[in-house]
């Protein structure tokens, strides 16, 4: 089969599964989605050099929990959400629709490291949880202590005994004098910021180097600036980290020309454009998901375009009441725009402040509310009693019947 580009593979898959019977009741949007999954898949594939996902591959969709479009061939409906809070109610609704991206898979457990585990008594393991907990990891409870070691350290340390995975965890370590003077963040805690991120990004843990490195830039940094630096100028260092070893893991991608991870700080831009999107369109999603969407669209502009098209469709097949104004090109907060106004007014909160979630209630049924329904709606929550208007409201009332009582 010829190479393809990523939208190419898409509208591959696409096209398949149009033809599936098992896939006969589902929905358009379902099948976009689906097709980009599997795109991604293939392209992957493609680009390692092994052999792309084809209409007798078995689908390596992830398990989604809740009703799905699937070779059940159940039919999805928008049914109304049920949870009890937003990002429940949508994701029960995204569910619904068999729209994919709410996993409950968890990391492969390495056999190796589940039987030297296993092997340990209980003194190695209260030496273990001591030497973690140093290095900034929650290992209070013996399953907590084996599932970090298995998800960081099994691929990274292989280990034939007690002694020699000690060894390889010590060595991580950076140990120093930390005086009460010393407002840096301490290093351990650090390295561990480094671990769950390339596990984030890449599924990998980086190498005692690497995490050395990172720890040293960063305290260096709080050092030059008085022990301070801002959270978006750490997030920045730390995501160039995770880029420069995504350069090396994906040379291939670097090499298509539409990549852009020779761009400095691409990552963290990528980030936070595929995040702003979720937010505009209301749509809940992880950062561990994030992370992994991010990566994609760093690597292929073509991956970005076809997440942030699937994130549109998400937001279609969720809000039904938006849906023509979706259609149109606007985002759910463009197709809010008056109602986010009625709410800063009556509420004293500025709009930029103003979330898609606070006006779910606007749009929850099929339906989007008048402003005149939206405004009898907002001041009948039990938080407007809390509100400037509300007290100044009191206020007046009591003056007139002051006033009256004097008359």
């Amino acid at each position: 089969m010829a190479a393809k580009t990523y939208k190419q593979w898409v509208d591959y898959h696409y096209a398949q599964l149009k033809k599936d019977k098992k896939y006969k009741f589902a929905g358009d949007a379902a099948l976009k989605t689906l097709a980009g999954d599997m795109a991604q898949k293939s392209f992957d594939a493609q680009q390692s050099g092994s052999a792309p996902l084809t209409p007798t591959t078995p689908s390596p969709l992830p398990t989604v929990l809740g009703t799905r479009v699937g070779p059940s061939g159940v039919v999805p409906t928008a049914a109304a959400p049920s949870g009890d809070t937003y990002n429940q109610q949508m994701e029960d609704r995204i569910r619904a629709l068999g729209i994919t991206g709410y996993t409950n898979s968890s990391a492969p457990v390495v056999p190796d490291m589940v039987q030297l585990l296993a092997s340990f008594d209980k003194p190695q393991l209260v030496q273990l949880q001591k030497l973690l907990s140093g290095m900034g990891y929650r290992v209070n409870e013996v399953g907590a202590l084996k599932n970090v070691l298995q998800e960081n350290f099994a691929e990274l340390f292989p280990s034939k005994s007690y002694d020699e995975l000690y060894s390889k965890l010590k060595a991580r370590e950076i140990t120093g004098p930390e005086g009460d003077k010393d407002r840096r963040t301490p290093a351990a805690a650090l390295i561990a910021e480094l671990d769950e991120s390339f596990k984030d990004y890449l599924d990998i843990t980086p190498d005692n180097k690497t995490a050395k490195e990172y720890a040293n830039r960063i305290r260096a940094l709080e050092k030059a600036r008085g022990g301070d630096i801002s959270a978006l100028e750490r997030k920045d260092v730390l995501l160039e980290f995770v880029q420069n070893k995504a350069k090396d893991m994906f040379k291939q991608s670097v090499a298509s020309g539409d990549s852009r991870l020779l761009e400095q700080g691409a990552l963290g831009q990528t980030f936070r454009q595929i995040r702003g999107t979720y937010d505009k369109y209301g749509i809940p999603v992880s950062d561990k998901e994030l992370s992994k969407l991010a990566m994609n669209g760093v690597r292929s502009n073509q991956a970005l375009q076809n997440v942030l098209g699937k994130i549109q469709l998400q937001a279609e097949a969720a809000f039904p009441a938006l849906k023509e104004y979706l259609k149109q090109g606007l985002t759910t907060r463009d197709a809010l725009a008056t109602h986010i106004g009625m709410y800063s007014q009556v509420y004293g909160i500025p709009e930029s402040q103003i979330k898609v979630a606070d006006m779910y209630d606007a749009f929850a049924g099929d339906k989007l509310l008048s402003p005149s329904e939206w405004k009898r709606a907002l001041y009948s929550k039990p938080e407007f009693k809390n509100t400037e208007t509300y007290q100044n409201q009191l206020m007046s009332d009591a003056r007139a019947l002051q006033r009256n009582f004097i008359g």
